[in-house]
């Protein structure tokens, strides 16, 4: 038999993988179709006051919460009540954003409160239900991103938030056998968006949530506002696989203790109190009853004292143990105080992986979370930051996707943050109040393989620590400071060389913990070099090479050469000789 050359079989191959993808964006658009419901409220009494709002889990709705339903309307203290089941029919295939789910509960709410009937509000939300509730009553307050509460609205009508095991700090990534895998995947090949991304641990939306909950309530503690502070709770099932009980501390940052324990309860049947869910319902119905209906106490938040953290975020080639990192981490605790020095690690990091958007991206939801902890543990926290290299990458992804982050005084070293990196926009949302940036003359990752990463369409870097920022009058004003440019290459600004007597560290640190500090600890040049112009060359030379490329292979099709495996193995070896060279230097 003879045999076929791949290249024959590759467009039958190629029609056959467009077709499937086809079908199963067909299937996945299906279930982004299915719309969030707001049907009427049902009164349990003759004169409702108080509306009831139950948001369920995925791939949950109204007939999961039947036997609670049941056991509500048998309760003589629920005859003030009108019940709205906000059904969002999110499932584990939903396209879509968390975002938008959480904006069509609250103009849901909206629609309904405007009945002035309801004199009080009582949210209901459980697993990924509880972060949609979170976010609706926060954008009903005024409290999403950096704005302040707003007077008015249904929001100051909510007398309780009840939790059912919510997935306050996200669905991590160990859940199941397949999560790991699967997150993977969806972080390395572009796809629609699916809503439960938006739930996974550290993403934007829960990062932001958790962030903006934090400084909302610490807003409403204050003063006079403190008797607006609704009453929170989150009921965890003590067989809970996805939530962990240390999950709740932006809940209690303000509200104290809030997790009341429901024995025997796993994540997805905790409201249920059927025989088979539930060896004791009405003991399970008595915890629900106590807090739906029991009497709300004033809450006495805890006592915060102002304090600062500072971050230092490292780039590629370097570890928490590198030299520059442990020297700043020492120095910094002297002015910071014993555990109030962040140094993330993560693992080497190769010029390899940074070129890689999956890889360089992947520590951003780690950052996040890291700092909603550090916030939950004290509301009162400002944060400083030092970044070089990707960290800068980490920082600047960060706040641009979670408004609420926000940062006193930055510090980049190297940044490969893109020339138009939308500083004003940090400025405008009070995010960031100083900058500055450290440059050098040779620093290729930043000269070279920034601008070529950049010409293969990854927007998301640039070469700003070479080519500098814009050079509109804010930037060159009082925010954004530019330092350099030093006589190296990638590590210059973080150089300590005593018997020199060069310590650029020093004066990183001082900008950070003072604000002013934007000099350095040797002459710096006002030159780049040849390396400018190679940075600009760049996008030209890897435009030029994919055009040599392409014409090399239509002249060699015409001339009736196809692929071999042969030949796929030699690509494939050149591509892995690539990955390789730039995984050592």
């Amino acid at each position: 038999m003879t045999r076929m050359p791949f290249g024959t079989r590759a467009p039958r191959v190629a029609r056959a993988a467009i077709v499937a993808m086809l079908c199963w964006m067909n299937a996945l658009s299906a279930s982004a179709r299915d719309v969030p419901s707001c049907p009427a409220p049902e009164a349990i009494g003759p004169a409702p006051t108080r509306l009831l709002v139950i948001v369920p889990a995925t791939t949950q709705g109204a007939g999961q919460w039947q036997s609670f339903l049941q056991a509500l309307k048998k309760d003589p203290q629920s005859a003030d009540l009108a019940v709205l089941v906000f059904d969002h029919h999110v499932g584990f295939m939903s396209l879509g954003s968390a975002y938008d789910v959480a904006s069509q509960l609250e103009a849901c709410i909206a629609e309904k409160a405007v009945d002035e009937r309801y004199r009080s509000i009582t949210l209901i939300g459980h697993s990924i239900g509880g972060m949609f509730v979170r976010k609706a009553y926060l954008s009903a307050s005024g409290a999403a991103g950096h704005a302040r509460p707003a007077p008015g609205g249904w929001a100051e009508r909510v007398d309780r938030i009840l939790l059912f095991t919510s997935v306050n700090k996200g669905l991590r990534d160990n859940v199941t056998w397949w999560s790991r895998p699967a997150n993977w995947l969806l972080r390395s090949v572009p796809h629609p968006h699916f809503v439960l991304e938006d739930l996974a641990l550290g993403s934007d939306f829960i990062a932001d949530v958790r962030i903006a909950w934090i400084r909302h309530f610490g807003q409403l503690a204050d003063g006079d506002a403190r008797s607006r502070l609704p009453r929170v709770v989150q009921f965890w099932g003590t067989e809970d696989s996805v939530v962990q009980a240390k999950d709740n501390a932006d809940l209690e940052a303000f509200n104290g203790p809030v997790v009341v324990q429901v024995p025997g309860a796993r994540h997805g049947d905790l409201q249920r109190l059927e025989p088979e869910f539930s060896q004791d319902p009405a003991a399970r119905w008595r915890l629900f009853n106590r807090q739906l209906f029991g009497a709300v106490e004033p809450v006495q938040p805890p006592a915060y004292s102002p304090r600062r953290v500072l971050f230092i975020v490292r780039g590629i080639r370097d570890s928490s143990n590198s030299d520059w990192v442990s020297d700043l981490r020492t120095r910094a605790v002297k002015l910071y105080g014993e555990g109030n020095v962040e140094d993330p690690e993560y693992g080497y990091f190769s010029a390899a992986q940074f070129a890689l958007r999956p890889f360089r991206a992947k520590n951003i939801p780690s950052f996040r979370d890291l700092y909603a902890q550090r916030l939950a543990e004290n509301p009162l926290t400002e944060f400083d930051l030092i970044a070089h290299s990707n960290g800068t990458y980490i920082f600047g992804q960060s706040v641009l996707s979670t408004p609420s982050m926000r940062f006193k005084n930055v510090a980049l070293a190297a940044p490969v943050l893109p020339t138009d990196f939308e500083w004003s926009r940090l400025f405008r949302n009070g995010q960031v109040e100083r900058v500055r940036y450290d440059t050098a003359n040779l620093d290729w990752p930043v000269g070279i393989l920034c601008p070529a990463l950049r010409a293969l369409g990854f927007s998301d870097v640039g070469p700003a620590g070479l080519v500098l920022f814009g050079d509109s009058a804010e930037l060159v004003g009082s925010q954004v400071k530019k330092v350099g440019w030093y006589d190296g290459g990638h590590g210059a600004a973080l150089r300590f060389d005593p018997a020199a007597g060069v310590d650029n560290r020093a004066h990183l640190l001082n900008f950070v913990h003072e604000g002013v500090d934007v000099g350095a600890g040797e002459k710096t040049g006002g030159e780049r070099g040849w390396m400018a112009l190679s940075s600009r060359a760049t996008p030209y030379v890897v435009w030029l090479a994919m055009l040599v490329l392409v014409l090399w292979m239509v002249r060699r099709y015409r001339a009736g050469h196809r692929v071999t495996w042969a030949k796929a193995a030699y690509v494939v070896s050149a591509l892995a000789a690539v990955y390789v060279i730039l995984d050592v230097v």
